[in-house]
């Protein structure tokens, strides 16, 4: 035991750290409300928000100031239907960091569950991004995505 010595978040301890989210499903939150289907079951699209959420939380104290994480990649099974008005439990745990021609990016394993019931189970690939630089890409590729659309009026 380390007594008085401060932990220091870095990409080495990133391993096996571990982000929770959670929510209630709203009737918004639908796939008939947010036109993937036709049923008033939790969107498919909601459950990506919620474990990008947990994703996004088990890596945030180990970013700089100048640093952020985006979605790369996101794979998952539905195990059960959920519907209005269900609390609604994610966990992401970093299981690998691959540091390859520049980039980092991190896999999770993710879990969904409705108390002891899992709803879901998926990989989610985030890649770890300088902030303003890629703000500045996003910026450049809208502008040049109106000037396309511009011309061709």
């Amino acid at each position: 035991v380390l007594n008085n010595v401060a932990y220091e978040p870095s990409r080495e301890n990133l391993l096996g750290a571990v982000g929770i989210a959670n929510m209630m499903t709203r009737p918004g939150d639908t796939a008939a409300a947010v036109g993937d289907g036709d049923l008033a079951v939790v969107s498919t699209s909601f459950l990506v928000r919620l474990m990008d959420g947990a994703s996004h939380t088990a890596i945030s104290e180990y970013l700089a100031m100048t640093e952020t994480s985006i979605t790369t990649q996101c794979e998952f099974r539905i195990e059960n239907v959920i519907g209005i008005g269900i609390d609604l439990n994610a966990t992401a745990t970093v299981v690998a960091l691959d540091e390859n021609e520049g980039r980092e990016l991190l896999v999770f394993d993710c879990d969904i569950y409705h108390g002891t019931m899992r709803v879901a189970h998926g990989m989610v690939q985030r890649e770890i991004v300088e902030k303003m630089r890629y703000s500045a890409k996003v910026a450049a590729l809208s502008v040049m995505a109106q000037d396309v659309g511009s011309d061709s009026e």
